[in-house]
């Protein structure tokens, strides 16, 4: 048993949920080059700030409507279910829960709400529908690095303290900061590759059912 504040926090595209939202909106309406961005930022030569303002920017140009892209995801995006009881263990257990994401508020909003789980606070990139047009905004941009267009471990430190044990689950690039800054990770795909590479220990995992696990077994 750890004897200190639990906080949880975790990625919501490919972790939450089983597919990359963003990802799975790009492919379906973005541009046709889309990947060269993708491989720019993954290679740390442009910032996902610069990469994603372009991808929504070329969407909502050729669609004209937020509207197509909730009803492609409520249509093809489905949650892990097991999230369900990791959730509510965590709300049992007074563990502190968050969403950190570097994807768009608009399609967590939807999501979270159409799931039931509107109560998890989370930290995401803006999205902002003014009928004709859509802003894109970064409130939680840190410059010092600029890789990410929303900073995860500027939220990790401020959300710590000396008596906190902090879980991190996650499974892609923007990931990756924080991943070496945190007391247990839950890693898998992109994550995984990048703790192999850097010698950060991970616990792999292939769903919450494994977090799940995991975390009882860990602190009951």
């Amino acid at each position: 048993m750890i004897d200190k504040r639990i906080l949880i926090l975790t990625d919501f595209d490919g972790t939450i949920i089983k597919k990359d939202v963003g990802v799975a909106l790009v492919k379906n309406f973005g541009p046709k080059n889309w990947e060269n961005y993708e491989k720019k930022w993954i290679q740390r030569e442009m910032s996902s700030k610069y990469v994603l303002t372009f991808y929504y920017e070329s969407m909502f140009q050729s669609t004209q409507s937020t509207r197509k892209f909730i009803d492609f995801i409520d249509k093809n995006i489905e949650i892990d279910k097991n999230f369900y009881d990791f959730y509510n263990y965590c709300k049992r257990n007074k563990f502190e829960i968050y969403i950190i994401s570097d994807g768009m508020s608009f399609y967590i909003d939807f999501i979270l709400h159409k799931y039931k789980l509107d109560g998890i606070p989370y930290f995401s990139n803006l999205y902002i529908d003014n009928g004709d047009s859509i802003k894109i905004e970064f409130p939680y941009y840190n410059p010092k690095c600029g890789m990410c267009g929303n900073c995860k471990t500027n939220h990790l430190d401020k959300l710590l303290d000396k008596n906190t044990y902090v879980v991190y689950i996650g499974d892609g690039y923007s990931d990756r900061c924080i991943s070496e800054k945190v007391d247990l990770v839950f890693a898998k795909n992109d994550l995984e590759k990048y703790c192999i590479e850097n010698n950060i220990n991970y616990i792999k995992y292939n769903d919450f059912l494994d977090v799940f696990r995991v975390i009882k077994s860990k602190f009951n």
